[in-house]
């Protein structure tokens, strides 16, 4: 991967770091709006709000693994391209 490869690797973590704090964000309200209980009345309401904020939840941590992944590939490909750049230099200096 270049240089730009691994920029534009960085902005997608950064988006998806965007999205997690979306969701935590998305979930706090939710979860204020359904512990009041003069806010939902209906018990269906109520259950539906739960499975909600579940499934936020479960987006997360999907999203956490997702910015891991990232994380992993941004790794390896700095560690590959300095590895190369290494490599390069001790060709240039052994001539």
């Amino acid at each position: 991967m270049t240089g730009v490869g691994l920029n534009k690797l960085l902005d997608i973590s950064s988006d998806v770091a965007d999205v997690l704090c979306s969701l935590l964000k998305i979930h706090k309200n939710l979860r204020r709006l359904s512990l009041y209980d003069e806010e939902v009345l209906e018990f269906e309401a109520h259950k539906a709000l739960q499975e909600s904020r579940r499934g936020l939840m479960a987006t997360h941590e999907s999203a956490v693994e997702v910015f891991k992944n990232l994380q992993k590939a941004y790794d390896a490909e700095k560690e590959l391209m300095e590895f190369e750049g290494q490599l390069k230099k001790q060709d240039y200096d052994e001539e």
